[in-house]
């Protein structure tokens, strides 16, 4: 599935960035003061760069794992608290986390997602414990239409995302509540 993604060109990242762009005009981004996102790999679309620069009076966060337990931390980046590798700053105080509960909203990584809501994630299962305790946090993720799925293999512990938002890059994107996740 990695290589789907790996092979997208730089024309067609830029098209996807810029239905982010237009996602954040929708009420539901606009309203959301507490935002965890995540640093995004090299193969994956960044379209929380823009988010941080042009949304100031949000607060954006993202995923650690501190004391062994997944958690969340605010800043514009995860490296301006020292976190490395996913070990914690020695001097690194818990009063700096974040509940994910508080969130308004929680956008997931995924390479792939279901009609169903389960995404493929890269197998750490971080989000999944997460979501286990939280399952009122409001998730989404946003993925070209090339990563829907009828169906994905999953565990037992695997969480569904609550929104799915897919775009081919150019048209309008498409959004389905948790279970009714379908390209058209």
């Amino acid at each position: 599935m990695k290589w789907l993604w790996r092979i997208l060109a730089e024309e067609e990242r830029l098209a996807y960035s810029k239905q982010a762009e237009t996602f954040s005009l929708c009420p539901l981004f606009q309203k959301a003061k507490h935002i965890a996102i995540f640093s995004p790999l090299a193969w994956e679309l960044d379209f929380f760069s823009t988010w941080l620069k042009n949304f100031p009076q949000k607060q954006f966060y993202f995923p650690v794992l501190f004391e062994n337990h997944p958690a969340f931390i605010a800043g514009e980046r995860i490296e301006q608290w020292g976190w490395k590798n996913g070990k914690s700053p020695e001097n690194f105080s818990p009063q700096n986390l974040f509940a994910v509960e508080k969130m308004d909203l929680l956008f997931l990584p995924a390479l792939a997602l279901d009609k169903e809501g389960f995404r493929l994630g890269q197998g750490g299962g971080f989000y999944d414990r997460v979501l286990q305790k939280n399952k009122n946090v409001l998730t989404l993720t946003l993925l070209p239409k090339f990563a829907f799925f009828p169906i994905l293999p999953r565990e037992d512990w695997d969480q569904a995302v609550k929104i799915c938002i897919f775009t081919d890059g150019h048209n309008p994107f498409e959004i389905y509540p948790q279970g009714k996740a379908c390209c058209m």
